[in-house]
């Protein structure tokens, strides 16, 4: 099952419990863990030059999801880097 389905799956199921699922599909994020062929002095470099996201652009998506009135629920959100990756 895609990511986007089990959400969509999951929302329904909790919705009438008063639960929210959102689901945050992050773009090329700088990780030692998961590009081993980006260094650190690269990742840097393509964090620099806005073809990378930080962790922390990552957390402040997650922030502005999880603050919304409880009226709203933001189901999906894409984020990526402004310019493209290498």
């Amino acid at each position: 099952m895609s990511p986007r389905r089990f959400a969509k799956s999951l929302r329904e199921e909790l919705a009438e419990q008063d639960i929210k699922v959102g689901l945050i599909e992050p773009g090329f994020t700088g990780a030692d863990f998961q590009y081993p062929e980006f260094p650190p002095e690269k990742q840097r470099e393509l964090i620099r030059q806005h073809r990378m996201l930080r962790a922390e652009d990552i957390a402040v998506s997650t922030h502005f999801m999880l603050t919304q009135p409880r009226r709203t629920a933001i189901s999906l959100m894409r984020v990526e880097t402004r310019l493209n990756h290498p």
